[in-house]
């Protein structure tokens, strides 16, 4: 089994790696998001 400290190490080099991912997913989701709400609303009659 891994140490804490190799878990955490891990983690921090996942995160590193995959940060434009995830900050390009949580764009993504966000405005998805934003656009499904003005939808919704102009649906309304809003």
């Amino acid at each position: 089994m891994f140490s804490d400290d190799a878990k955490f190490g891990f983690l921090l080099k996942w995160a590193h790696e995959y940060q434009p991912f995830i900050g390009i997913a949580t764009g993504l989701l966000g405005i998805g998001v934003l656009v499904l709400g003005e939808r919704s609303k102009s649906s309304n009659g809003g």
